[in-house]
């Protein structure tokens, strides 16, 4: 299903299979998906002050006119119109 994504297991897991041993595991309320949609927060594995840490984010894009509008959360972008669109536009770009 387009927009979704599968985490099926611990964060640990995925930090073992980089070749981190020591990772700062800031959010540990997570727990697998096998079907994430935008507007979850999935973690994501990133170094932080230099050190390996995981952390949940969340995922997706919505901008205040496009909430007003009651038009869903952005998930893609067309590269056509990545530059020009009123998403890029409403990020200052």
């Amino acid at each position: 299903m387009c927009g979704r994504i599968t985490q099926t297991r611990e964060a640990r897991a995925y930090a073992k299979k980089v070749g981190w041993s020591e990772v700062d595991y800031r959010d540990r309320d997570w727990h697998p998906d096998w079907n994430m949609p935008p507007g979850r927060n999935p973690f994501v594995l990133h170094l932080l002050g230099g050190k390996p840490a995981i952390d949940s984010v969340h995922w997706g894009y919505h901008p205040k006119w496009a909430v007003e509008r009651k038009l869903p959360m952005m998930i893609n972008a067309r590269l056509e119109k990545a530059a020009t669109g009123a998403a890029c536009l409403s990020l200052g770009g």
